[in-house]
This record gives C-alpha cells, structure tokens and sequence, in this order.
C-alpha cells in the first residue's frame, strides 16, 4: 500500500515522529510538506501538487493527472480513475493529519482529484482556528531549529477549511487514533467529533507519541482487507 504522511505543526520534513512512525508501523510512507506558517489553500493547493507529481513521475497511467484542480468546485462531476492508478492512503500527526483529511474531504467535493483508500490520523487538530489561536506569533520549528511566524491573517485563512469529519458514504475509511492524555487536544471533544465517520482507537500517552508499533495491527488488517491485487507498473 502506498502512504502519504505529513508532519505536524511544529515539525518539518524527516522529523523525529516520522522516523518513529516509520520504524513502528514498518512503513515508508512519502513525505509531503507544507509551510508552517502559510495560508491554508496555498498549502492544500501545493500538497495536491506534490501528489500528482509523485504519482506522474511514478505510475504508469492512462493519463497524466493535471496540478490545474479546483479546490472549491466539482469539475464535470465526474471521478478521476485511471487504470493502473495505484491505491493510496494518508497517515499523519496532529497539524499534518488535520491537512490530509482536508485533502480527503477536498477530494470528495473536488472529483478531479483522486480520494484516498484510507487516513490514519494520529492526535488530528479538529478545528484549526480554535486550536492554532494560541500560535499567533513567533514558533520554533523543532526539526530544523529555525523561527516561523504565524498571523492572525493565516489564521483566519482556516476559514477556508471544510468540515473534515467525513461519514460512512463516501468510501474513505477513517482511523483516528486519540491520546487520553493529550495536552493539546481534549480527547473527549475529538471522540465526539469523529465518532460517526471513523474507527476510533484510544490509548494512553500525551500528545507526543514515542511507539507507533501497537498501531501496527491497525494497518496491516487493513491492507489486507484490500483485495484489488493491483499490479503497479512504475515508469522508471
């Protein structure tokens, strides 16, 4: 099964949860990035983009996938399929899981863009606006060491977000996997929140996860009940 992971909020590229996520669930997903200061549909526009040229350079297709989608509107009303499209799924960690079930929901509305088989979304921010508020102003990125600011006027651009709880009917299967004792997101409101869409898993940490592998289980029953026995062929 192919992956997709983004970090979280205050992280970057090859940060250590994507490493400790990789080791515990024994996965190597690819890695997206957003800029953690920027505004929210510049960096969903720029997380499709980088998709689509993963899957390009990749797989081989029927056609290539354009980068020109909507994120607003439903083009054609009609669901890009091409043969030998490979299945894919999301995995990430709070402010990243927040980005790739909005890119899921994007794709539901936004049909030019292919949805994902599933997301396994660690501690995900329900409510960016909420949750972020006490962001406004300078942030450390604890991966690279280095300062990024983050504005009220970034903040409202989560305005834009949709509602991302998802539901049963369209095709997406949902595991949200909730800290008790997370000090950055109560707990009980993201149950309440994702309790009619997803299969919750809860567990006792904070919001810092150090072990991924009792998650393991999770994946693996998944990717086998996926029985497409798709055969991807890559262009290179």
């Amino acid at each position: 099964m192919l992956y997709f992971y983004t970090y979280g909020f205050h992280s970057s590229l090859n940060c250590d949860a994507y490493k400790r996520l990789c080791d515990g669930l024994k996965i190597n997903p690819v890695q997206l990035e957003y800029a953690n200061g920027g505004l929210f549909l510049d960096n969903i526009k720029w997380l499709k983009e980088q998709i689509l040229s993963y899957l390009n350079a990749n797989f081989k297709t029927d056609s290539k996938l354009s980068a020109n989608f909507s994120t607003q509107k439903v083009i054609n009303n009609e669901t890009f399929e091409p043969k030998n499209y490979p299945p894919f799924c999301f995995i990430g960690n709070s402010q990243g899981a927040f980005y790739l079930s909005q890119l899921a929901a994007f794709s539901v509305v936004d049909k030019s863009f292919p949805k994902p088989r599933a997301l396994f979304l660690f501690n995900p921010v329900r409510d960016a606006i909420l949750q972020l508020t006490k962001y406004i102003g300078d942030n450390l990125n604890t991966t690279t060491n280095t300062h990024f600011d983050f504005s009220n006027a970034t903040l409202q651009s989560y305005k834009n977000a949709l509602n991302h709880a998802g539901n049963t009917k369209d095709s997406i299967a949902r595991y949200v996997f909730i800290a008790l004792q997370d000090e950055l997101i109560n707990a009980q409101d993201s149950i309440k929140y994702w309790q009619n869409s997803s299969e919750i898993i809860t567990f006792n940490s904070a919001h810092k996860i150090y072990d991924f592998s009792p998650f393991a289980k999770v994946l693996r029953d998944f990717e086998n009940s996926q029985n497409d026995n798709y055969n991807v062929e890559y262009s290179k």
